[in-house]
Order: C-alpha cells, then sequence, then structure tokens
C-alpha cells in the first residue's frame, strides 16, 4: 500500500487529493472509492491506499486513515456552564479575569464548528484505532450539538 497525506477533499464535490509520499504525480480520490471514510477526510491527514490507473491518472482506492503518531494533547472539560447569549464574548478562565486583567490572553478561545469537528476527528483517530467514519460521523454529530447547547462553539 503506497502512503500519503490529504492535500483537499470536498465533501460537497466529492473528491480530493492526496500527495504521495514517494513523490510522483498527485493521486485523485473519489468519495465512492473511499466509502464511510470520505465523511472525515480532511487537508493534513496521513493516509494509505492502494492506487489503480484510470483514464485521467492515478486513483486511490481501499483508502485507510493512519493514526497520528503522536496524539494531540487532550485539555480536560471545562465545567458545566450556563449557554453564552448569542454575540457575546468569550469568558474568562478559571482564576483569571477582573479589572486589572484586559488583555485578550486570558480569554478562553471558542471554535466554530469545523475547528472544533477537525479536533474530534484527530482525537478519535489518534486514539481508537478501530474507529469506523461512520461511528466519527455520529460521535462529532453529537458533540457538536452538546458544545452549541452550553456555548462552547461559535
Amino acid at each position: 500500500m503506497a502512503t500519503g497525506r490529504i492535500i483537499r477533499f470536498s465533501k460537497l464535490n466529492g473528491y480530493g487529493f492526496i500527495e504521495a509520499d514517494d513523490g510522483g504525480e498527485d493521486v485523485f480520490v473519489h468519495m465512492n472509492d473511499v466509502g464511510e471514510a470520505a465523511q472525515i477526510l480532511q487537508p493534513g491527514m496521513r493516509v494509505e491506499y492502494n492506487t489503480v490507473m484510470s483514464e485521467r491518472g492515478l486513483r486511490a482506492t481501499d483508502l485507510r486513515v493512519i493514526p497520528s503518531a503522536h496524539p494531540a494533547p487532550v485539555a480536560p472539560s471545562p465545567a458545566p456552564s450556563a449557554p453564552r447569549p448569542a454575540g457575546s464574548t468569550p469568558a474568562r478562565a478559571a482564576g483569571q479575569g477582573g479589572a486589572a486583567e484586559d488583555d485578550d490572553d486570558s480569554l478562553i478561545e471558542v471554535l466554530g464548528v469545523v475547528e472544533y469537528e477537525r479536533e474530534i476527528t484527530d482525537v478519535l483517530i489518534d486514539t481508537i484505532s478501530t474507529v469506523t467514519a461512520a461511528e466519527i460521523v455520529e460521535i462529532r454529530r453529537r458533540l457538536v450539538k452538546a458544545a452549541a447547547d452550553r456555548g462552547w462553539i461559535e
């Protein structure tokens, strides 16, 4: 099997490209050739795959996401709190704040949905090597809903 990195993948269009580790031309990947994994493919993800020659060049088949060798550290979950009103600024981090501290460094970062989904996907792939794309999609859906209900994401 060849290995590489997803350089583009459009869920809307259903296709993208892989930059092969061995150099050479980029490899076309279509959602019909990767099954449920198409739902989680994002630029930067490492993958392994077989190739076939099509009339337009190399095409990936049997694609599998490669878990990262160095999982990203996972921050502890914040304590549940009341949802932030829409349009309000993020809350100050625990133990910080007050009139003397007005710098932006003390604000908690509030992620957008896309960034949050990317973080969830990375953690799941890095920690559970047997997780399927369908399971990732369902876990992400539930976590995004819970985070949105609590005002943790924009």
